[in-house]
């Protein structure tokens, strides 16, 4: 009865994940969509000034956010009242810091403006004030989406924003500036009417009145250390763009951007959907169920992810540099010797965002904030080391590095080093993504969508085989699935 359970359960958190990767799936897609739109449109030093002003408002983003936002998942309970209580702490209390923050970022951008006697630092605070005060809202929001589990309306609202963005991004480019700002002011007009609609369908759970200070202190408590957590997984993923603009140029940002931004979409598909899926899973079992079965419940869900995520970055990893230079063109050409090691970090990153939930559902805050800051300090250490010498290449280890770092801490505080069959399960699991890997690099094929498409399909086909004829966890769990299929 026991392992039904853990079967249904094991099912519960594949057909949520599901979910939530077919809505990540398809903002992949916008996003591969407007890649080659953006970079012909803008030129690279646009291209960098665009991801200069992506990475400063989202440091803001960070701070104004306060942590609230991962509070309001641990806080949330089924109870009208304290739902009402919790968003509107939430959202008043970020309101606040945002307020402060702002405040500080504007003093310091009229100083840089009256000194440098350039109004365009005016304007990009413009823009940064936009993408800050808009994100912050929407991502309390979310997260009170995602603490209802409401899959659904998460994916509608979150793929409506993205191919909102694009288009209103490309009909200001064309039709007022061709340029960053022109992009920016695009984005900003479609999420005010993101935020609006939120509001409106969230009006019964915000009140002035429901603001409790007490609350809010509490839930400052345990999302302020996340900030630190949040900032230094900025600094980990983007900060490289800070140190290869000075010691290579803007130029060399956007390329080395144009290459990460598509490789961050694979990266997001993977580990968004599994941070949205087990965070408020286990919150959930945590509160009805004693630790070893929601332990065993993160074991099994790390064991699914390497299965899945292994495919999806080696397949991209043996894929990606034909995909990047017929999307970007040839004049990014310099940057496609990232795409390898930036796409493995993002398999290595998302083993810590599985193995060390654990710490988010005991509170334990401090300890992912000190976690990602070690990681964050070996990535700035790396960045001045190698960029000079290595440029690019540099910069894609001096993220690799920290990330592999951040599994084996994770792996090692979910147990996994002193469990030889679990490590042995985790090798296992990889296996057949790395079979697929090696026979799409030793077939090869043409720089060709046609070539692509069927070594697609070829990996594919062979990754479902070899899970199929090595892994029998699989083979069960689809019988279930069909046995279940067939009693519905």
């Amino acid at each position: 009865m026991s392992s039904q359970t853990d079967d249904l359960k094991i099912m519960e958190f594949i057909k949520k994940l599901g979910g939530y990767a077919s809505g990540n799936l398809l903002t992949l897609i916008a996003g591969l969509l407007s890649f080659p739109i953006f970079t012909r449109m803008l030129s690279t030093s646009d291209y960098g000034v665009m991801s200069l002003i992506n990475l400063t408002s989202s440091l803001c983003i960070t701070f104004c956010k306060g942590g609230l936002q991962h509070a309001l998942i641990r806080e949330w309970d089924d109870n009208k009242e304290h739902e009402r209580i919790i968003v509107s702490t939430a959202l008043f209390g970020s309101a606040i810091i945002t307020g402060v923050i702002l405040f500080i970022l504007g003093s310091i951008t009229i100083f840089i403006t009256y000194y440098s006697n350039s109004w365009m630092y005016a304007i990009y605070f413009c823009i940064i004030c936009g993408l800050t005060t808009t994100e912050v809202i929407k991502s309390i929001f979310y997260n009170k989406i995602r603490a209802t589990q409401d899959t659904l309306w998460y994916n509608i609202i979150t793929v409506f924003s993205k191919y909102g963005q694009i288009t209103f991004a490309v009909l200001f480019m064309i039709l007022y500036s061709n340029t960053a700002v022109g992009l920016f002011s695009g984005f900003i007009v479609i999420s005010i009417t993101i935020v609006i609609l939120l509001f409106y369908r969230n009006r019964k759970h915000i009140s002035l009145a429901a603001f409790d200070c007490h609350k809010f202190r509490t839930m400052l408590a345990f999302g302020f250390p996340l900030i630190f957590y949040e900032l230094n997984n900025m600094l980990l993923t983007f900060v490289d763009r800070y140190f290869i603009g000075i010691f290579q140029g803007v130029a060399t940002v956007g390329a080395y951007s144009a290459a990460y931004n598509m490789t961050f979409y694979i990266q997001n598909l993977l580990v968004s959907s599994v941070s949205l899926t087990l965070y408020p899973m286990v919150v959930e079992k945590l509160k009805k169920e004693n630790s070893d079965a929601y332990r065993q419940f993160m074991r099994e869900s790390l064991l699914w992810f390497c299965l899945v995520s292994s495919a999806v970055v080696l397949g991209f990893a043996a894929l990606g540099k034909d995909v990047f230079l017929l999307s970007a063109t040839v004049k990014y050409a310099e940057a496609t010797v990232v795409i390898t090691p930036v796409i493995c970090g993002s398999f290595f990153y998302g083993v810590f965002i599985v193995s060390s939930s654990e710490l988010f559902v005991q509170n334990n805050t401090k300890a992912m904030a000190l976690i990602m800051t070690i990681a964050a300090l070996i990535n700035l250490a790396l960045d001045i080391l190698l960029i000079p010498r290595m440029k690019l290449l540099g910069a894609a280890y001096a993220t690799l590095i920290p990330e592999i770092f951040l599994a084996v801490v994770g792996l090692w505080k979910m147990g996994v080093m002193k469990d030889k069959e679990l490590l042995v399960r985790i090798i296992h699991y990889c296996v057949p993504g790395i079979i697929m890997y090696t026979a799409l690099v030793f077939f090869g094929g043409r720089t060709a969508w046609s070539s692509i498409m069927i070594r697609v399909f070829i990996g594919i086909t062979l990754w479902i085989c070899t899970v199929l004829l090595t892994n029998k966890l699989v083979r069960n769990q689809l019988i279930l699935w069909i046995n279940l299929r067939k009693i519905n």
